[in-house]
Formats: C-alpha cells, sequence, structure tokens
C-alpha cells in the first residue's frame, strides 16, 4: 500500500505485508505552522492497521526531512508531530510501531522527541549484535539514521534484530550480494534494520 506522499521526486512511504491492511491514515495534508500554506511532512507519516489476531498492530512509517538543504528545525517538528500521532495511536491499540528513515543520530532532538514518549530503538536490543548505524558503513553512530522503535508491550516479544546491509556498496567494509558491483547498481546506501516479533 503506497499513498502519493509531498515529495515532487515521487520518494514515498509504503507497507508491504503478508497480513489484511484494515485501515489506512495519511498526514499528507499536516500543515506546517511555522510555513503558513506549507505541509509539515516531506513525504508523509501514514499510519497502517495490520490485522494479526486479536490486537491490531499500527505501523507508522516515516522519512524525516533530508540532511541535505538545511532546516534540521524542520526534522525536529516532522519528529514531534510523528510523537503526537504515535501517543493517539496508543489509544487504539498497544501494539504500536515507528519505523522508517527517521534523517538523525540518536542523540539528536528530532530522535529524543520519540524516545522521549517511551518508544525503544530495536538496535539497543540485547539480541542485537551488529553495527551502530545504518548508513554508509555504518562504522559510527553518527551514521544511524534508520530507525524501528517499539512500544514497552512489543519490546518483550523481541526475539532478534539484525541488519541487511549486503545491498550497499563499501568494499573496505561490507561483503555485498554479488549482485552488487558498485554505488551505480547498490539497492541502497541506507542498511535495512528488521526484527523479529512473537505475536
Amino acid at each position: 500500500m503506497v499513498i502519493d506522499g509531498n515529495d515532487p521526486r515521487g520518494i514515498d512511504v509504503g507497507i508491504l505485508s503478508r497480513h489484511p491492511l484494515t485501515s489506512m491514515r495519511s498526514h499528507v495534508f499536516d500543515p506546517d505552522p511555522d510555513r503558513p500554506g506549507a505541509y509539515l511532512f516531506s513525504r508523509d507519516c501514514p499510519e497502517y492497521e495490520i490485522h494479526i489476531g486479536g490486537t491490531p498492530l499500527w505501523l507508522l512509517g516515516n522519512h524525516l526531512k533530508s540532511q541535505s538543504g538545511g532546516d534540521p528545525e524542520l526534522r525536529v517538528a516532522q519528529a514531534r508531530r510523528a510523537a503526537s500521532i504515535y501517543q493517539a495511536a496508543l489509544e487504539r491499540s498497544p501494539y504500536v510501531v515507528v519505523a522508517g528513515d527517521l534523517n538523525d543520530e540518536p542523540s539528536s532532538e528530532a530522535i529524543r522527541a520519540l524516545l522521549g514518549t517511551g518508544l525503544r530503538d530495536v538496535m539497543s536490543h540485547p539480541s542485537y549484535r551488529g553495527a551502530p548505524g545504518t548508513h554508509g558503513t555504518g562504522n559510527s553512530e553518527g551514521q544511524k539514521l534508520d530507525y524501528v522503535m517499539l512500544p514497552p508491550p512489543l519490546w518483550e516479544q523481541v526475539q532478534h534484530v539484525e541488519t541487511e546491509r549486503r545491498g550497499i556498496w563499501a568494499p573496505s567494509t561490507i561483503k555485498s550480494f554479488d549482485t552488487v558491483t558498485s554505488k551505480f547498481n547498490r539497492a541502497s546506501d541506507h542498511a535495512a534494520v528488521h526484527v523479529d516479533l512473537d505475536l
């Protein structure tokens, strides 16, 4: 499921699920309080309700403002709004996930706005043993831009956390798939963060 967002290049936020999607809410038209007539999210902050049994799971996907082009205040405003959307979603279900390319490191104001709600970053889980970053070589926490954040009820269900880096082209540090031979045919310059939950 993909709904067109605000990025004119067609960079959108979507979901691929084997489980039924029972509802979807878009925030593509949320206004930016600091820019009259402009929308807050660079793409969107869609809410997807996923049917997984008795308790629905809500996934809030996001791709916050890029670090290029300045305006870190916009990224902070987007993160704060995503945090408020998360807190409202908790009234519908205790299972709410916030995930995506949040374009900032863990110590940043934007990420603190989300973690301050009680969400926890899965890469801080004891089962995770990989490199600290997700962008480029991923060798430093300053290269961490991508997140899967869980509320306490889901944190208790974590079985395993890992990052998939083989689609990245960084030959000095990463063993890529054989088909990835340069930055021109890499899958991404971001690692994919994934978590197994016992639901």
